[in-house]
């Protein structure tokens, strides 16, 4: 509070928001929008991306420089993180809120409780570390630091409350009916695809040298993006219902981009050549279109495998969707999908899939030290067996992708099987409801906490 000349002045309430990664943008942005519909006055400061600037939030830094997974992948933007943390120690003590709530990224958001502890402001921690998959000793670091935990998922209220940590279930935010928040209009322009001296950032190549680029650098012009001019895309109502449609989703980080696009459609050629009833569809997602590191490895692969047989001769046999992952779902038969949250989304709208990655030796030698589970796909984690099939590191070559892929296209069985499974599993989830037996939503739900904990009264 402070005193002018009319008296008594309220401090207006500030939250700060850390989230780094996409996945943490998405959920982000839901929650700022709760926030400020619920505390309209209230001012929302952090670290995020474009779709938690366009709900309202002050952005002091980017995820575009921060998203990374692996213990390599992180080293190679070390100096970025500390940039980023810097300006989150400046920033909290200079604006001094009354909350600061931290989204997932574990390895720089405990640091980032532990700095907020010493400096007297409470934490809310919404979508918790994966204690149950490794590293359990991330609870003490908790109980130290976070004075709350928004879980979403239900199984984890037990091992939270049994180490001592105050958490509520509010619901996986995957089944919310806040979201997907829609990109304004104005984030809807096409991008920048000159070179990048960062896209490579270490190797000494720009994304044009490594992958070059059509002579149009506005390459996803008009729609936005102008992904139906850069490649014609065949009418939906003209796909014949013998036709089988897989979808394929890579990623969204730089480093996915890399790892996973190229092998994953060299296994669309091996498809195609044994298996000529077939569509495919890759996924342009926000996340990717408004990352220009992203987009410039996204277009310059596509672009590059677009002068290759088949797709050069069948120009509809492969067709670029931009917009939301979901939107793709209800197409596609079969995906081919990264690792990641977006399994788990594909997973609740009963969509078969294989689940793929890579990530560097070291990484993954780290991984298999430490990991207390067996699968790494969240769909299979949840369930607590392989429902859908996983293609980890040797194994996620495009001959054992088409393998299995071809497997399922001939075995409509096992097909039905996965997607039953599936549905299954979206009851595993739990849906927070209300007294009256409305969804109350993760969202919802973490915002009505945050606003008691700066209220003074906590949960």
């Amino acid at each position: 509070m402070t005193i002018t000349n009319d008296g008594p002045v309220k401090r207006k309430k500030k939250i700060m928001i850390i989230a780094g990664e996409p996945s943490g943008d998405l959920h982000g942005s839901a929650l700022v929008a709760e926030l400020l519909r619920k505390y309209p006055s209230l001012k929302i400061i952090g670290i995020g991306g474009d779709m938690m600037a366009m709900q309202g939030m002050e952005l002091f830094y980017h995820i575009k420089y921060l998203s990374a997974m692996g213990l390599v992948e992180v080293l190679l933007q070390i100096r970025r993180i500390k940039e980023a943390f810097d300006l989150f120690r400046r920033h909290l003590s200079m604006e001094r809120p009354d909350l600061l709530i931290l989204i997932d990224y574990p390895g720089f958001n405990l640091k980032a409780a532990a700095y907020a502890k010493r400096k007297g402001v409470p934490v809310l921690y919404y979508v918790a570390p994966k204690v149950w998959a490794w590293k359990k000793s991330r609870l003490a670091v908790m109980k130290k630091n976070v004075d709350h935990v928004a879980l979403i998922f239900p199984f984890e209220e037990r091992i939270y409350k049994k180490a001592g940590i105050s958490a509520t279930f509010v619901g996986n935010p995957l089944l919310d009916d806040t979201l997907p928040v829609p990109l304004p209009a104005s984030f809807q322009t096409s991008l920048p695809l000159s070179p990048s001296t960062d896209v490579f950032h270490g190797r000494g190549l720009g994304a044009e040298e490594a992958y070059p680029l059509p002579p149009s650098t506005d390459l996803f012009r008009g729609r936005g993006l102008g992904a139906e001019e850069a490649y014609p895309l065949p009418p939906s109502t003209d796909l014949s219902p013998s036709v089988f449609n897989v979808g394929i989703l890579p990623g969204s980080r730089p480093s996915e981009i890399a790892a996973l696009l190229e092998t994953m459609l060299d296994a669309c050629m091996m498809i195609y050549k044994k298996h000529k009833s077939v569509h495919f569809m890759v996924s342009l997602s926000p996340s990717i279109e408004l990352s220009g590191r992203s987009l410039a490895l996204f277009s310059g692969i596509i672009h590059q495998y677009l002068q290759r047989e088949p797709f050069h001769s069948q120009p509809n046999l492969m067709e670029i969707v931009p917009g939301p992952v979901k939107e793709i779902f209800p197409r596609c038969d079969l995906l081919v999908a990264a690792s990641g949250t977006v399994t788990l989304e594909a997973a609740i709208a009963a969509v078969p899939m294989i689940i793929v990655y890579k990530v560097s030796p070291v990484t993954a030698f780290f991984a298999r030290c430490f990991l207390e589970i067996s699968h790494v796909g969240l769909p299979n984690i949840v369930a607590g067996y392989e429902l859908v099939p996983e293609l980890i590191q040797d194994m996620a070559t495009p001959e054992q992708i088409s393998g299995k892929a071809l497997g399922l296209i001939q075995d409509k069985f096992a097909l039905d099987h996965i997607r039953r499974g599936l549905y299954m599993l979206k009851n595993r989830l739990g849906i927070k409801r209300n007294a009256n037996g409305s969804v109350n939503g993760a969202a919802r739900g973490t915002a009505s906490i945050a606003i008691s904990m700066i209220s003074g009264h906590p949960q």
